[in-house]
């Protein structure tokens, strides 16, 4: 297999860049139907990042704070939340593993376009969906890849 950009690599590493996915499906609940509007899940800065960090670190680490008290994890998050979190994980995770293939697809027509505008983004990602149906990895959903891209 090809190696992977260097910056994808470095974004692998970091947590807040892996705490992005888990605000989709509110973002869903709340109307999103295009990528557009989906836009800040991709964001690795955005509020929901550092928010699900601070609750990665309640929910795994005890702490001693600043009231000279123990902070244990069970006492920081409720079970209605974690299961809301563990539900959520297993519908992203959901559906067939991703083939070697369809990785080396995403590398051919998505890496040029890093760092480049949107609408440029777009295009690329409009043409790796039409090779991943052309070979068939990829089935059109309930919203079209072309309205889901460009909102129409």
């Amino acid at each position: 297999m090809r190696s992977i950009d260097n910056s994808c690599g470095n974004d692998f590493k970091h947590h807040r860049s892996k705490n992005v996915a888990w605000i989709i499906p509110r973002l869903v609940i709340q109307g999103a139907r295009t990528l557009e509007s989906l836009r800040i899940a991709a964001d690795q800065s955005a509020e929901h990042t550092e928010f699900l960090e601070e609750v990665k670190q309640k929910a795994l680490y005890a702490d001693f704070d600043s009231k000279s008290s123990w902070n244990e994890p069970e006492d920081q998050i409720d079970e209605a939340f974690a299961g809301y979190l563990v539900n959520t994980a297993e519908s992203l995770a959901s559906g067939e593993a991703v083939t070697e293939r369809e990785i080396e697809l995403w590398i051919e027509y998505m890496s040029p376009s890093y760092g480049a505008p949107l609408e440029h983004q777009k295009i690329s990602l409009s043409i790796w969906y039409a090779a991943m149906r052309q070979e068939g990895h990829w089935e059109e959903g309930c919203i079209p890849v072309e309205s889901f891209l460009w909102g129409e």
